[in-house]
C-alpha cells in the first residue's frame, strides 16, 4: 500500500459524515423516484448517482486497507444498496414474494459487512455494527412504506431518525480507522475557517 499523506482528524471525520449523508440522501431521492416519480429514466440516473457511493466509501477505506478489500468493501455495500432496490421496486409492484426474498437477502448482506468490518479492524464491534445496521434497514423500509402510503406525517420524522443513525455510522467508521491507525491523523490547530 502506497505511503499516505497525514490527515487532520475533523477533515476525516467530515469526509465519512458527507459519505453516509450521501448515502441516505440518494437512497431517499431514488425511493422517491421508484414510488412516487416512476420515470425509469430519472430512476436509472438516481440509481447509478446512489450505487456510486460505495465506490466514494471504498476508495477511503482502500486507503488504510489495500486494494482487495477496498474491493470486497464495495461488493458488499452495492449489494445493500441494490437489494434495497429490489425491495422498494417489489414493494411499489405489490409483489410480496419477491420483497420477502429481498428483504432475507438485504439482511444478510447486513451479517456479513459487520462480520467483515469487525474482521478489518477490532474497534469496530460486530455487535454494535450489526445493531447500527439492522435500524437502519428497518427505517429505510420504513421511508419506502411511508412514501408508498402517503404517509407523510411518519415519513418527515422517520427520515430524521434516518439522519440522526447516519451520523452514528460515520462516527463509527472514522472514529474507528482512526484509533487503529493513530499515527496517521493529527488534529487541527487553526480555526476551521482557515486553510492549512
Amino acid at each position: 500500500m502506497e505511503e499516505m499523506d497525514i490527515m487532520h482528524k475533523t477533515e476525516f471525520e467530515k469526509k465519512w459524515m458527507g459519505l453516509w449523508e450521501e448515502h441516505v440522501t440518494w437512497t431517499r431521492l431514488a425511493i422517491i423516484s421508484m414510488v412516487d416519480i416512476q420515470d425509469a429514466k430519472e430512476t436509472e440516473a438516481t440509481v447509478n448517482r446512489l450505487l456510486r457511493n460505495s465506490k466514494d466509501m471504498a476508495e477511503v477505506c482502500k486507503m488504510f486497507y489495500g486494494d482487495e478489500v477496498a474491493g470486497k468493501f464495495d461488493e458488499l455495500m452495492t449489494e445493500h444498496l441494490s437489494v434495497a432496490a429490489e425491495l422498494v421496486q417489489a414493494a411499489v409492484a405489490g409483489d410480496n414474494d419477491k420483497a420477502g426474498d429481498a428483504e432475507k437477502r438485504w439482511y444478510q448482506n447486513a451479517d456479513e459487512i459487520a462480520a467483515t468490518l469487525n474482521s478489518l479492524n477490532p474497534n469496530w464491534k460486530e455487535k454494535e455494527f450489526k445493531d447500527m445496521l439492522y435500524e437502519h434497514l428497518k427505517q429505510t423500509k420504513d421511508e419506502a412504506v411511508y412514501r408508498i402510503t402517503k404517509d407523510y406525517e411518519k415519513d418527515v420524522p422517520n427520515y430524521d431518525e434516518i439522519e440522526k443513525m447516519a451520523r452514528m455510522m460515520a462516527d463509527g467508521f472514522s472514529h474507528g480507522i482512526m484509533m487503529q491507525f493513530p499515527d496517521k491523523f493529527h488534529e487541527k490547530r487553526k480555526h476551521f475557517w482557515q486553510r492549512m
